[in-house]
């Protein structure tokens, strides 16, 4: 699996958001676990 991940180009912080409307992750709690378990894979591993 491949995940590329690019920057914005420029980040305005001082303008409103666009939308007033967003969602948050249902399982953020769950990340943490998450995280945890990842960290412990080898990358190298195929």
């Amino acid at each position: 699996m491949l995940i590329l991940i690019s920057p914005a180009k420029t980040l305005d912080y001082q303008s409103p958001l666009t939308t007033t409307r967003y969602t948050l992750p249902e399982l953020l709690d769950n990340s943490q676990q998450l995280i945890h378990e990842a960290r412990k894979t080898d990358a190298s591993a195929d």
